[in-house]
């Protein structure tokens, strides 16, 4: 029995020895094992290039584009198919302020999209309803401009290739190009609200009717023919304007309306910000004359024809390029005769108008 029950203890000992031995080992396995590493996210890149604009103007030979960028950047140009697309590529570049659809309707070429291809990639892609312009690519120092061609050899103007992620750019120096600053489209008709100050010239009529009188009406234009910066096209307003004035030695009232009808033909010269301009034309002038002299009605009523010329300044309103603002000043003559007294209803008028402008045809 004794010696049974010694070498039952000397089992269980060996076997606590044992699990301890077992145990200390997987604790220095689990100290010994190195601690699981956290990526570090990326950063994103900094110094990123804005599109802030997108603008083209047509001539005879050409149709230019012009990229407005902000910052450093390179580009890459090519060329997609089905249907056919020409993609420029700007990187690094993650802003976009200007439109994103642009329809264009020039040769073939339909329109132009903007859109984030990739975080650091922002794409212009030119729509073509058939084959492809020729085109030239080049850098400026605010952007770029795409020259596309009716006729020629294609001319591509290749950077070095995009990276991929985009982290960092080296600045490249390049000698700008020489370009003529692209007009913002012209929109041939406009029409309108117009007021100012109108003043009759003769002396005789000042004397009863002092002073100016306001008048307000609506003018029409329509440009027909186009070269270069100058257009030609021909305008058309309806005014009214009436004064109060005295026509008898006891002071009594008379009133004095008149309703101008002008056609003229115009000669408009655009910058990029005003459209300056300069015409003649022909008036017809309707009136009427309410005065105790005129003791059977108590009133007379005429017509006489003259001629004006005008001059003055149309401008652009930022972000509205179809509203504009008009200044002018006109000079008329209108020579008209009742009673054998003769007297000319035309003078100076100075105004504003409001226009709306659109292609009409």
């Amino acid at each position: 029995m004794k010696n049974r029950s010694l070498t039952g203890l000397i089992a269980l000992l060996t076997a606590l020895a044992l699990a301890q031995t077992a145990f200390a080992s997987g604790i220095q396995a689990q100290e010994q094992q190195p601690a699981p590493t956290q990526e570090r996210p990326q950063e994103p890149a900094t110094d990123m290039a804005v599109l802030k604009s997108l603008d083209y103007g047509k001539t005879d030979k050409t149709l230019d584009v012009f990229i407005g960028l902000e910052g450093v950047f390179i580009y890459q140009v090519f060329e997609l198919g089905d249907p056919l697309r020409l993609a420029v590529d700007i990187s690094p570049a993650n802003r976009i302020l200007a439109g994103p659809l642009h329809e264009v309707n020039e040769w073939t070429l339909a329109g132009i999209r903007i859109g984030q291809f990739h975080p650091y990639i922002v794409r212009v892609v030119f729509d073509f309803s058939g084959s492809i312009l020729p085109y030239e690519v080049t850098r400026l120092e605010n952007g770029l401009k795409s020259t596309f061609k009716p006729e020629g050899e294609r001319v591509i103007a290749l950077p070095p290739p995009v990276p991929e992620p985009v982290r960092e750019v080296t600045p490249v120096a390049v000698t700008p190009a020489v370009t003529k600053p692209i007009r913002p489209e012209r929109l041939k008709t406009m029409i309108g609200l117009s007021a100012g100050s109108y003043k009759v010239s003769d002396e005789l009529f000042q004397e009863v009717y002092p002073g100016s009188s306001l008048i307000y009406g609506l003018q029409l234009s329509q440009i027909l023919v186009s070269s270069g910066d100058l257009d030609i096209g021909l305008s058309a307003e309806v005014r009214k304007t009436s004064k109060v004035g005295a026509a008898t030695v006891t002071l009594e009232d008379s009133t004095f309306a008149m309703t101008p009808v002008s056609i003229g033909a115009v000669l408009f010269w655009n910058s990029k910000a005003v459209i300056l301009f300069a015409g003649a034309g022909l008036d017809f002038y309707s009136y009427k004359e309410t005065s105790p002299l005129y003791v059977d009605t108590g009133f007379i009523s005429d017509s006489a024809s003259g001629s004006h010329f005008q001059v003055g300044a149309i401008l652009r309103l930022p972000s509205l390029e179809a509203l504009r603002a008009k200044v002018y000043y006109k000079g008329t003559s209108v020579v008209t005769t009742n009673n054998d007294i003769e007297a000319n209803l035309g003078g100076s008028e100075f105004g504003f108008s409001l226009n709306f402008a659109f292609d009409l045809f």
